[in-house]
């Protein structure tokens, strides 16, 4: 679900069914970083493993994700994550990774900075570029390509 939303691990394991509305695709996050709200939209894939866990989730537990104990939410993935890493046979990663990783694939899809901004809840367009502005060098390039393929038609055509 992480590399699904883009959300940041505890505004994920925090989550609480009553901020997340199946028949609209989203989530109000109540509590995040910034200390405001935001809406949260689902894609397909997410929406659909949310619905899958609602349908397996405990009678009553007010957590999308809770702890295992029973007392609380999710806080601490690393043994799940070290068992799937182990078995996908990958060394380093972190739950943050998968964060990095929606960004990511959101601008080399070529996803508009300010759009990838909101989806992360990043607070100015700033912090955003810091990270994944140079992501839209391959981009660019593959648009600067188009440009050149339709020149070297031309050019082909007329010689």
């Amino acid at each position: 679900m992480l590399l699904l939303t883009g959300l940041r691990r505890m505004e994920l394991f925090k989550l609480r069914w009553s901020e997340v509305e199946l028949d609209k695709a989203s989530v109000r996050l109540l509590d995040s970083k910034s200390g405001h709200g935001r809406t949260v939209v689902l894609n397909s894939l997410a929406l659909d493993l949310m619905h899958k866990i609602k349908e397996e989730a405990a009678p009553g537990c007010p957590w999308v994700f809770p702890a295992r104990n029973g007392g609380g939410h999710l806080v601490d993935v690393r043994k799940a994550l070290w068992r799937a890493m182990e078995r996908a046979g990958i060394t380093d990663l972190r739950p943050h990774d998968m964060r990095r990783s929606f960004a990511s694939l959101a601008v080399n899809a070529g996803v508009d900075l300010y759009q990838v901004k909101d989806l992360l809840g990043h607070s100015t367009v700033a912090v955003t570029q810091r990270s994944y502005a140079h992501l839209q060098q391959g981009t660019l390039r593959s648009a600067s390509e188009v440009v050149a393929k339709t020149i070297g038609q031309a050019q082909a055509m007329a010689g």
